[in-house]
């Protein structure tokens, strides 16, 4: 129950990081590491009863240092794993990505070493670490090791089974899946902000386009009443009127051109009794009433012409 007590606590779950074996040397080669980048720190790093003078990560763990290695289990792995957690945090961090993954698997890499002169058969193929006589832990000898030979299968034992490893490149990869969703949610946002964009254009069009016809046939609409006043040539013809006929009958009718496609307001004679004047009334006599219909519109409705 002690040890599950400890399970939320960051960095340690409880579980045991590694297999301890019947000493260091044994516990840190073949399928006993590989499992955890604490229980392969552990055997790299600790320092234990066996040699407690040498320190071959360059840190001391004074709370383990006066049990064996068999001993460094629950608590005391724990405590070992806490000093070691804040000796690796001294280092320069960087921002979790995919690339600083990869790049930490790199330089894993590129720390392996190997004996080229060893039977790797028999002995030592490729370790993390310092070796001693073709093992990582001798009783006495500072030098320590993790012999990875048997999990990378070098020796056809260990399936390439180095699990840490494996699941931090599976993280890696699923970071850059990650991402390939967001550029992709990214883009169709940026899809539907266009598409909203060209909308709103395309509505303020159609709104000005709708105002203009409305108001092209009003003006029309106002030519053809104020024509019908007419019932001569001679009064027909003094205006923007027409006098022409249909089915033998004489009638007044609107010009068509320039009369009938744009508003205006006219000032002088137009304004005291021409077809402007009697068509829009006072409204259209006032220049800045005709600049506040333009106001917002990329035509002109209303053209004051003097």
């Amino acid at each position: 129950s002690s040890v599950r007590s400890r399970r939320n606590q960051k960095g340690w779950d409880g579980h045991q990081s590694n297999t301890k074996g019947t000493d260091r040397s044994t516990g840190c080669k073949g399928t006993n590491v590989g499992k955890s980048v604490l229980g392969d720190l552990l055997c790299l790093c600790v320092v234990t009863l066996e040699k407690n003078d040498a320190k071959p990560c360059g840190f001391d763990t004074t709370n383990v240092k006066t049990h064996g290695w068999t001993a460094i289990i629950n608590s005391h792995q724990k405590n070992a794993w806490e000093t070691t957690k804040a000796e690796c945090g001294k280092q320069p961090q960087q921002k979790l990505s995919a690339a600083a993954i990869r790049a930490a698997l790199a330089g894993f890499d590129a720390a392996l070493k190997g004996t080229t002169a060893a039977d790797i058969a028999a002995d030592i193929g490729a370790f993390l670490g310092e070796h001693s006589a073709q093992t990582c832990g001798a009783t006495n000898d500072p030098a320590k090791c993790v012999d990875y030979s048997e999990v990378l299968n070098l020796k056809g034992a260990g399936n390439n089974q180095l699990t840490w490893y494996n699941k931090m490149a599976a993280a890696a990869d699923a970071i850059e899946e990650l991402q390939s969703y967001i550029w992709q949610a990214q883009a169709i946002e940026a899809i539907l902000k266009r598409l909203a964009t060209d909308s709103d254009v395309l509505y303020e069009a159609l709104t000005v386009s709708e105002a203009e016809q409305t108001q092209k046939a009003v003006q029309s609409k106002a030519d053809k009443q104020d024509c019908d006043r007419h019932n001569t040539n001679e009064t027909c013809t003094t205006g923007d009127c027409k006098w022409e006929g249909k089915d033998g009958k004489k009638e007044c009718k609107p010009k068509e051109g320039e009369g009938q496609t744009n508003i205006t307001a006219e000032t002088g004679a137009g304004a005291a009794g021409g077809a402007g004047a009697t068509v829009w009334g006072s409204h259209f006599n006032d220049k800045e009433k005709c600049k506040k219909m333009n106001e917002g519109k990329e035509k002109p409705v209303c053209v004051w012409k003097k």
